[in-house]
């Protein structure tokens, strides 16, 4: 009997303008995930995240009307912030360097081989959230107390998300960065394009 493909996590949505690469995005990650939205718009995406909190995000940086910015300016208010990948061909370094100074756990350089985005997802997810920008924007406008509590709360939110809301996983978590896999079906949802 065949074992079933372990999940990476439960949802996903991808931001991406190429519709033939939006559909090869979705198609290869439906395998790892168990529900995937794709959207070819900022504004789309947006839409999307209300409903759907989505735990990885895969953009390409310059989209039809907008960039990853106007995508992170919304993504670093939810929480849990999810786990942030850009792919692009036009980003430089300066927005490469500001993507990962916003969170942005990956950045690939387009063309990108489905290997390379695979082995880019699994380790955009092994790493530990970034808590310096959410830190330094707090800096001088709130005090030392409220900075402390704010990374508290932030590290429990991440570790109470990485396992599914349970606070005894979670405490078993605080060190640990992967994904409890699940053994459902992936599927593929559009999402208002």
């Amino acid at each position: 009997m065949a074992t079933a493909n372990p999940k990476l996590v439960r949802r996903c949505l991808i931001v991406e303008d190429d519709v033939r690469l939006r559909d090869a995005f979705a198609t290869l990650l439906a395998d790892h995930v168990n529900e995937v939205r794709a959207c070819a718009t900022v504004s789309a995406a947006l839409a999307c995240l209300e409903e759907f909190r989505p735990e990885l995000v895969v953009a390409d940086f310059a989209l039809e009307r907008g960039t990853a910015f106007d995508l992170l300016d919304r993504l670093e208010t939810l929480a849990p912030t999810p786990v942030i990948l850009v792919i692009s061909g036009r980003a430089g370094p300066e927005a490469a360097f500001e993507l990962s100074e916003r969170g942005v756990r990956r950045y690939v350089r387009k063309p990108v081989t489905p290997e390379r985005l695979l082995e880019a997802v699994r380790s955009a997810l092994a790493s530990a959230p970034r808590l310096e920008p959410k830190l330094r924007a707090a800096v001088g406008t709130i005090g030392l107390r409220e900075v402390e509590e704010l990374a508290r709360r932030t590290m429990i939110r991440e570790a109470l998300a990485q396992k599914r809301g349970s606070r005894r996983g979670a405490g078993a978590a605080a060190g640990h960065h992967l994904r409890r896999p699940t053994k459902r079906k992936g599927k593929v949802w559009g999402c208002g394009d």
